[in-house]
This record gives structure tokens, C-alpha cells and sequence, in this order.
């Protein structure tokens, strides 16, 4: 189940890079596009060495790097809901955006967990 769901996260990530960076809308892409992408990369290694029992980087890194990608994913989204045009696509679309996206990126999170906490073996 872990690797279905890291290869399903790995095409998320590559769509969602190649429309921010070099889709359409590639002029406008800011700065913070680019810092998402570049936060988003160890998140994509992290479910790979989850899924596949690979050990990528120590435990530390991955303390170190759960809380702020977690607020780096907060920060995101509610930026992406405040840019919408108006508050009718705000309130319809922009929270289920929101809660859509945490919803997928739940398992995420727990799979860094567990690789910045693994169970010590008896």
C-alpha cells in the first residue's frame, strides 16, 4: 500500500511541478513556487524510503524536517486560498481545496513519522 501511495505522490509532485514551473502559467511563477518544489523533494524521497524500508537520511533529519513541512504545507495553502479572485470561490472551493489536500497528504505525514520515530526492535 505505501508503494502504490509513494507512486501516486511522485505524479502528484511531477504534475504539480511541471504546472507551476513549466506549464501555462511558467511566467508567472514566483520564488515561493520554486521554494515549494525544493521543500517538496525530500518529502517524495522520505515516502520512497518509507515505502521501499530504505534508510535515506537519519532520524534527525527527518524531526528536523515533519513540523516544517507540515507549516510549510499550511502556509501554502491558505496562501493559495487568500490569492483566489473572490470570496464566493474562496468559500466554496478554496477550504475543500484545503481540506482535500491534507486529506491526501495525511499518509504523508505519518510515513515521515514513522521514519523520524522508528520502532526500536525488541
Amino acid at each position: 500500500m505505501a508503494r502504490t501511495y509513494a507512486i501516486f505522490l511522485f505524479a502528484m509532485f511531477t504534475v504539480k511541478g511541471y504546472q507551476k514551473i513549466l506549464g501555462e502559467n511558467a511566467s508567472q511563477a514566483t520564488g515561493l513556487h520554486y521554494l515549494d518544489i525544493f521543500f517538496s523533494i525530500p518529502s517524495l524521497m522520505g515516502a520512497f524510503a518509507f515505502a521501499y524500508r530504505k534508510e535515506i537520511f537519519w532520524p534527525m533529519f527527518w524531526r528536523i524536517y515533519l513540523p516544517l513541512i507540515c507549516v510549510w504545507d499550511l502556509w501554502g495553502s491558505l496562501w493559495f486560498v487568500e490569492s483566489t479572485h473572490s470570496e464566493v470561490a474562496f468559500v466554496s472551493g478554496g477550504w475543500m481545496s484545503f481540506l482535500s489536500q491534507y486529506m491526501l497528504l495525511f499518509p504523508l505525514y505519518v510515513m515521515l513519522f514513522k521514519l523520524a520515530f522508528p520502532r526500536k526492535n525488541p
